[in-house]
Parts: C-alpha cells; structure tokens; sequence
C-alpha cells in the first residue's frame, strides 16, 4: 500500500504568509502570519488542498479537503466539522453553533474549540460572530478576521458589527 505524502509550504497571501502542514490524512494545519517564515520547506501542494485555498483567499466557494483533526477532542472535532459546513456569505454565533452541534448551553466551550482551529479560513472560523453579530475574537487577530470578513462580501462596521 502506497502511502500519501506530507508536507509542508509556505506562500505570499493577500493578508500575509500562508503556512500549510499535511499528511496522509489531510491537512493539518493552515496558518496566516504577517512575516515570510524562516526557512521553509515548499513540498508541492496536493491538489485539493491548493483549490481550496486559493478559491477561498477569493472569498469564494470551494470544496473541502480532506482534514487530519486528530489532534483535538471529539467535542472540538464535532465543532469544528459542523464549522466547517457553513456555506461562504453566511455567518453564525458561537450560541447558534452550540445549538446546531446538540449542546444549546455550551457557547462559551464551543468559542474556545473555535479559537483552536488548526485550519482556519478553510474552516471558517472568521464567520462566527458574537451575539447580534458583534465581531467576537479571533486567534489570529481582529483586523484579519476583519479583512477575511470583507473579503466574503461583509461589511465590518466601526469594527465592532458585522453586517
């Protein structure tokens, strides 16, 4: 049995330096920095992963890769599966996330396994808001998710709603 490559790369974004990490079982971890990372390996991008990324850095719809979660729990891996089922231009909050996942009550448990999203940006995690759609956190920064927002066609007012 032929086994899947892994890998690692690094790219020039529109917000930044795009840093890819995957393996056998799908991509592991994207993440967005402002500086060019040292050194870098650049392994070639699997295919489905490259498509998703750049439609996505367009603000467009893209079919999912495969995704290696296995690092996080089953609650965060439920969470961020049903994240990641969330058609581009829509929004949701952290309570309507807990409710879609069984778990009404748990808002608070479902805004700390969104902040440890590994693959941010394919899983969208830019797109859960606060209740009555203030901005909320983010783990690589407000203005980025600011940026992520408006490039999907949200407007981001006074940085402190999203409309």
């Amino acid at each position: 049995m032929r086994s899947r490559p892994e890998g690692t790369a690094a790219f020039r974004a529109p917000w930044g330096w795009v840093l890819l990490n995957w393996g056998g079982r799908g991509l592991r971890e994207l993440r967005i920095r402002a500086r060019k990372p040292r050194g870098g390996v650049r392994d070639p991008l699997p295919a489905s992963i490259a498509r998703a990324v750049r439609r996505a850095l367009r603000g467009l719809p893209f079919r999912p890769p495969r995704y290696d979660l296995d690092g996080m729990t089953p609650f965060q891996r439920k969470v961020l599966l049903e994240l990641s089922r969330l058609p581009s231009g829509r929004l949701i909050t952290y309570g309507g996330l807990a409710k879609r996942i069984g778990r009404p009550r748990a808002s608070r448990a479902v805004g700390q396994a969104v902040g440890r999203n590994p693959i941010p940006l394919l899983i969208p995690c830019h797109r859960v808001v606060a209740a009555r759609n203030g901005i909320g956190g983010f783990s690589s920064g407000l203005s980025l998710k600011q940026k992520m927002l408006k490039n999907e066609g949200f407007t981001v007012n006074y940085g402190r709603k999203v409309l």
